[in-house]
């Protein structure tokens, strides 16, 4: 062939694939990276999840996020609630635990807080203040008067932050804010 021979449609053709082949894998990263960081800009998705490009430069993760829960008992006192999520409880699972602190959502936090008001608490031992819990295996031997029946919950979720010009952490309300109340027995 000359070197003024026009080329042929299918070179043509092979080059077209291998240019697109070349760069549709860094067209997609791109695109997929900015919609994860819209995402995360707009909503209260930690910047960790949905791709995780904002890691490098976030310490917004699942794990600086918690649940402050507090309720009234059915005897009207105002309480404290410790969370504790376990695999293999299906009253508080894990799972919603983790999809909640990673995209705080109103239909999960309804979900936590009416489980909370199903279950007879605990008061928790281990702190002196009015703080109640979910019960474990090892509390089947603890006194009647040490279980109440929530008439009322609130969830609010909330995340760490660095505060740099105080340089203290602080945590800071996310996501909606929710109070369940149980239903009166007639």
């Amino acid at each position: 062939m000359s070197p003024d021979a026009e080329p042929s449609e299918a070179a043509v053709a092979r080059v077209v694939r291998r240019r697109v082949a070349t760069w549709i894998a860094p067209a997609l990263l791109v695109a997929f990276a900015c919609a994860q960081i819209a995402v995360s800009q707009t909503t209260e998705l930690t910047a960790w999840k949905g791709g995780g490009f904002g890691m490098f430069a976030n310490t917004d993760q699942q794990f600086s996020r918690f649940i402050y829960a507090t309720g009234v008992t059915q005897g009207g006192r105002a309480v404290r609630l410790k969370l504790s999520f376990a695999p293999d409880d299906e009253r508080l699972p894990r799972k919603i635990h983790s999809r909640v602190r990673t995209y705080p959502n109103e239909s999960d936090l309804r979900w936590i807080a009416r489980s909370l008001l199903s279950i007879r608490l605990i008061r928790d031992r281990a702190d002196r203040r009015d703080t109640y819990r979910v019960p474990k295996a090892m509390d089947v031997d603890a006194p009647k008067h040490h279980y109440a029946r929530l008439a009322s919950v609130t969830l609010q979720m909330y995340a760490k932050r660095m505060d740099l010009a105080k340089s203290e952490v602080r945590a800071e309300p996310i996501g909606p804010h929710v109070t369940e109340r149980a239903v009166e027995e007639r």
